[in-house]
């Protein structure tokens, strides 16, 4: 026995042998040390080592530390390569090719690779392990030998950041506007997830920036949205989405032997952040004058003057609808004019408006007196109801600017009266150290 078991060890430790196991397309997953085999999933496992000196290669992996005398689904299984075989990569076990893929297997001179799978035969817990051994032959001889760890198919997916994305689109403008914020999603499992993700009838317009197809195990992907808008009148739009994940079709075993890879392809579903979208000028306000027509009115909340100042300000209408608009200021302000789309007119006026175009209102404004806050006043009458709204000035202290050419006058003379000092000073010290010695 002594001498058998000196043989064996002799006869795996003389091949300078490595491995790495995978799931197809995907980093090696490492635990404690050891390599991850995910059941029920398609793994290459890669064995480097010199090929060229052996005819037969055999691959095999069993529950624990010792190949079992009573072998089955639940607890070993093998494959070899033969050379001289017209087949060539052949399934050593019971259960045929269900978890041999033989058309992805490959060998040169330096490597052999077999892409195989073992069936979740495992209990129904969440990335439940057990410890198995990997045996590697040539011809009848043991090669190689280590543990390795095969895990519970697990399916996890999450999101993070934000709680949603807003874009400001320019009303009547084709343009490109990146979102206020991104989406992250989370593969919580241990097996690759394809995303999609989808917000209904702005999937048009929305692109993704390094956008990625597949999420890896244990790992995240950051989603930063463009939206890429049409000519769209002023309005808010709200979109809700829907983040679907599951692992490859490619990755999964097939076949009766395999139980849990119809629930491996069903989908899980998630709902990443809303969309908001404001087709409107960034600093205004919109309001909503008749939903139906998409009839809205633009206007500032406030602004800041000098006491004073006059500044030009700007409303806006559009969509469909006719309107009797009114403005007037408080005593603090002094409106000075009014136009509709650069044609002078009076309050009040009537605006008929289209869908099409913007109406733009621009009038002028003067402050009266610092600290003395002044409002403009606008009443809109549609369809006999009427509404009010308000822009409210802050007035501030004007801003006194100083001539430069004074200030530097001003520090000339500084300097010509502070030396003429120190000549003064000068002179009475030395006058009085004079005196002093005569004294």
């Amino acid at each position: 026995m002594l001498v058998v078991n000196i043989y064996s060890f002799m006869a795996i430790a003389k091949e300078d042998v490595s491995i790495s196991i995978n799931i197809i397309d995907q980093e090696s997953i490492i635990d404690t040390g050891k390599y991850v085999l995910v059941a029920d999933i398609w793994n290459d496992i890669f064995i480097s080592f010199n090929a060229q000196n052996h005819h037969s290669i055999s691959l095999i992996i069993f529950k624990g530390e010792n190949e079992p005398t009573s072998q089955n689904i639940t607890n070993y299984f093998s494959w070899t390569y033969n050379e001289i075989n017209p087949t060539q990569w052949q399934s050593d076990t019971i259960y045929g090719l269900d978890f041999l893929q033989s058309e992805s297997c490959l060998i040169n001179d330096n490597f052999i690779q077999f892409r195989v799978g073992i069936k979740d035969t495992l209990p129904d817990e969440i990335f439940h392990q057990q410890t198995w051994t990997l045996k590697i032959k040539a011809e009848d001889t043991v090669i190689h030998s280590e543990e390795i760890i095969v895990e519970k198919p697990t399916r996890g997916f999450a999101k993070s950041h934000g709680d949603h994305i807003t874009f400001q689109v320019n009303p009547f403008t084709p343009m490109q506007s990146k979102a206020s914020d991104y989406i992250i999603l989370k593969n919580t499992g241990n097996v690759p997830l394809e995303i999609s993700l989808s917000y209904n009838a702005l999937d048009e317009y929305l692109d993704y920036i390094d956008y990625a197809t597949i999420i890896s195990p244990h790992s995240s992907q950051t989603y930063s949205n463009v939206l890429s808008a049409p000519s769209w009148q002023p309005q808010r739009i709200e979109q809700t989405g829907l983040a679907t994940a599951k692992p490859p079709s490619s990755i999964i075993i097939e076949g009766e032997a395999v139980g849990s890879s119809i629930s491996l392809k069903t989908a899980l579903v998630i709902d990443p952040p809303p969309i908001h979208i404001f087709v409107g000028h960034s600093t205004h306000i919109l309001e909503t004058l008749n939903e139906n027509a998409g009839f809205s009115f633009q206007y500032l909340k406030s602004i800041t003057m000098k006491e004073g100042g006059e500044k030009t300000i700007n409303a806006y209408v559009s969509g469909e609808g006719n309107a009797t608009i009114s403005i007037s200021v408080n005593k603090n302000l002094n409106l000075k004019s009014i136009r509709l789309n650069d044609n002078e007119i009076n309050s009040p006026f009537i605006i008929t408006s289209s869908a099409d175009k913007e109406q733009v209102i621009s009038f002028d404004i003067q402050s009266i007196s610092e600290n003395n806050g002044g409002v403009v006043y606008y009443s809109i009458e549609t369809e006999g109801k009427t509404q009010t709204f308000s822009t409210n000035v802050q007035v501030i202290m004007p801003i006194i600017e100083y001539d430069d050419t004074t200030i530097q006058g001003t520090s000339i003379i500084t300097v010509f009266v502070l030396i003429a000092l120190i000549l003064v000073g000068s002179y009475m010290l030395y006058n009085h150290l004079t005196c002093r010695r005569n004294g």
